[in-house]
């Protein structure tokens, strides 16, 4: 055959063409890949450097955050702790150290001074979120610099009692920021959120640039660059990246040039020696695809006729070159392709029999998988709800805790817990899941009636596909026939008598969670019965300190029974302004321990039926702080400590002993304020006599306003009225 084409001149001209055209596209793509690969360079050149700073940062959050932890740091005591955190200042990387206390006021080493930081908004920050804040570079009036501060909350329990703050010069970040460089070269700055920036070159910078990189920033937290130009009209590219502990970005800028040079130069370079190449290429073309065609033209031929079919069929080797070894390659390829044809259609029926015998290995696998995966959930579930039980003291919050776990366990709708009542005989509800609360008036039953007594007879679980279609179902209101399913699990304790019962209503129930939820009945039980002792001995503790009070109070026959009486009348206001049942056994708690710090004073004082001296006054007036430190140690009446320690602040401002105002004092200690003080007035004491109902009204409605919550002497006024108290 004859080949279709020929080589002439301008044949060779259009391929150099044609070259130099695909070399500048590639040039553009090689180009940009280059300079993306030099931008990422840059990019983790300046996360790099920044990581000196983030040190600095780090190691600050690491240090306040372990002086948080420390007991002498969460009394807030500054004078106490004054000299141990002036002796940690000197191995710290902060300026200052401070505390600020809940009301946004604050000490701070080097001035005795108390300041006032309610206006900065990293104060509000931590308070509110709880979190490790650092503060955006602020003035400070009193050193006169700009500085950054550290806030770290302290924690009493899982409550913020106050900050511990460290502040950082300025001028020490900005050296750090003032090196960073990429290959030597640019200048460094640091931009807030809101475009601020700091640096000492501002008269460069664009004048939208700060807008850019605070747009930047908050898209990209891991770096990045943009393009721009200074006010001089320079090209400039700014790289960034968010430093990670605090919300500020770095940003170095550099000339393009200093970028681009070793691009511009490599590709320059690049495009000469090719384009040499190239015509040492197509002039070598030109002289040897002759010879080569002329080889090639009888191989082609012959490959040909092997393409039609003809397998017999041999190239003819006649030279010893590269051409030779194609065909004789291709002449090897030939036969082997007729020896493996029979292979294949062996091996393509020994795959087609395998195939189905994988397929049914491959499902069981599958099965299988599902079933060890369904087993590993169930008891992951079952480990997460035992560490709950045994962490929870609540009756209320264990019962509950259980009904919404199990509950999705066996992918119920409605669930209840009863508890056997040995006194009525029957079981009552302690705690239910998507039930109303008539459905739940209606829901006591009898244990000698249905499925209850079935349960108590037989001691283990019940389940009913339809209880509408069930003898011992025992309906008590009408109710949905989608919940037909019921299943009842027994609580049994020690001796094996059922105390409660589990129970789950639904249109289709999980069985497969039987055996776990028995399991989890076991720990209930356990549960239940150590919340009943816990609750059973701080009753008792309880007890112990109201025998105590009452026997403080014998010691003066004038101060009998005023702390029951004080009880009564801070619970009768405090259901008058709807207080939970949580905050009225709160309140009631509090007012009865109210002044027990008395026990803490001398008894010649207590009961001197003389005027107290100015100095006896200071000693008794410091019985709500002696009254908090003795009953802080028992964490059932740890809420009642404000109560006992803020009983005696006034609504003005001028109580004690922390001189809190208005609504700073706690709603429960300003409630016991005005019974301790109506008691009091209502009361005999030695050094006078008792006032009528109505004249201490008018004196809770003289100091209304000044000594009281006006709004809750209103209220209190109401209930001496309404309760004839």
């Amino acid at each position: 055959m004859k080949l279709k084409y020929k080589i002439p001149f301008y044949n060779l001209m259009i391929l150099l063409m044609g070259f130099a055209i695909l070399w500048g596209m590639g040039f553009s793509s090689i180009r940009n890949y280059v300079i993306e690969a030099e931008h990422k360079s840059a990019i983790v050149n300046i996360n790099t450097q920044v990581s000196e700073l983030e040190a600095l940062l780090l190691e600050g959050k690491y240090q306040l955050v372990e002086m948080s932890k420390q007991n002498y740091i969460k009394d807030l005591d500054w004078q106490e702790i004054k000299p141990e955190v002036e002796l940690r200042l000197k191995d710290s990387v902060f300026q200052k150290i401070g505390l600020v206390y809940p009301d946004a006021t604050y000490h701070i080493t080097g001035t005795n001074k108390k300041g006032d930081l309610s206006d900065r908004q990293y104060v509000s920050r931590a308070f509110n979120t709880g979190d490790i804040v650092v503060s955006s570079p602020l003035y400070s009036k009193s050193d006169e610099a700009y500085q950054v501060v550290v806030a770290v909350p302290i924690y009493e329990n899982t409550s913020i009692n106050g900050l511990i703050i460290g502040t950082i010069l300025m001028e020490d970040i900005e050296e750090l920021i003032s090196k960073l460089k990429i290959n030597g070269h640019g200048y460094g700055f640091l931009c807030e959120p809101f475009g601020e920036v700091y640096t000492e070159q501002k008269e460069i910078l664009s004048k939208d640039l700060c807008l850019r990189l605070s747009e930047e920033l908050v898209k990209n937290k891991d770096g990045g660059y943009l393009h721009y130009k200074d006010n001089d009209d320079n090209k400039k590219i700014a790289f960034y990246t968010s430093l990670r502990e605090a919300d500020w970005g770095i940003v170095i800028t550099v000339d393009e040039g200093v970028i681009y040079r070793p691009v511009v130069e490599l590709f320059t370079n690049s495009a000469i020696s090719l384009i040499i190449v190239l015509i040492l290429l197509i002039l070598a073309m030109s002289t040897g695809i002759k010879i080569f065609l002329k080889q090639i033209r009888k191989l082609i031929e012959d490959m040909q006729k092997v393409e039609e079919g003809n397998y017999m069929l041999q190239v003819e080797i006649n030279r010893n070159n590269e051409i030779s070894d194609i065909a004789q390659q291709f002449n090897k390829t030939v036969e082997a392709i007729c020896l493996r044809d029979e292979e294949l259609q062996a091996l393509n029926e020994e795959l087609a029999a395998s195939s189905e015998e994988i397929m049914q290995t491959n499902q069981k696998l599958v099965w299988a998988h599902e079933e060890i995966a369904s087993n590993l959930q169930r008891q992951k579930l079952i480990n997460q709800l035992g560490e709950i039980l045994y962490s929870v003291t609540d009756n209320e919050t264990l019962v509950e805790t259980i009904l919404v776990h199990t509950q999705e366990m066996v992918q119920a709708d409605k669930s209840t817990l009863f508890l056997y009542d040995k006194e009525d005989h029957s079981f009552k509800v302690k705690s239910s899941l998507n039930y109303t609360e008539e459905e739940v008036s209606h829901m006591n039953f009898p244990a000698d009636k249905g499925t209850f007594q079935w349960m108590l007879e037989n001691k283990t679980d019940l389940f009913i596909p339809n209880v509408f279609e069930d003898e011992r179902y025992v309906v008590r209101f009408h109710e949905d026939e989608k919940f037909k399913v019921l299943l009842q699990i027994p609580i049994f304790n020690d001796n094996n008598d059922v105390i409660g019962i589990i129970s789950y209503r639904a249109y289709n129930i999980n069985l497969g969670y039987i055996p776990f939820l028995k399991q989890i009945s076991k720990m209930v039980s356990i549960a239940l019965q150590n919340s009943q002792l816990i609750n059973q001995i701080e009753d008792t503790y309880f007890e112990v300190i109201v025998a105590l009070i009452k026997g403080m109070e014998l010691k003066d026959s004038y101060m009998k029974g005023h702390s029951e009486r004080v009880m009564k009348y801070s619970l009768a206001l405090g259901n008058k302004i709807d207080l939970s049942n949580d905050q009225l056994n709160i309140l009631r708690y509090g007012s009865i321990l109210h002044d027990i710090g008395k026990m803490g004073v001398s008894d010649d004082i207590v009961l001197k039926k003389a005027a107290l001296t100015p100095e006896e006054y200071q000693l008794i007036k410091e019985h709500p702080q002696k009254g908090e430190e003795l009953i802080k140690g028992l964490k059932f009446l740890r809420d009642s400590l404000p109560i006992v320690r803020n009983h005696h602040e006034r609504y003005d401002g001028l109580g004690y002993p922390d001189g809190l105002k208005g609504n700073d004092i706690p709603i429960l200690a300003r409630i016991v304020s005005i019974a301790d003080a109506y008691d009091a007035m209502t009361s005999f004491r030695a050094y006078r006599s008792a006032i009528n109902k109505d004249k201490a009204i008018a004196e809770l409605k003289n100091n209304s306003g000044t000594q009281f919550d006006p709004y809750l002497v209103d209220l209190f006024i109401q209930v001496l009225h309404s309760n004839n108290l």
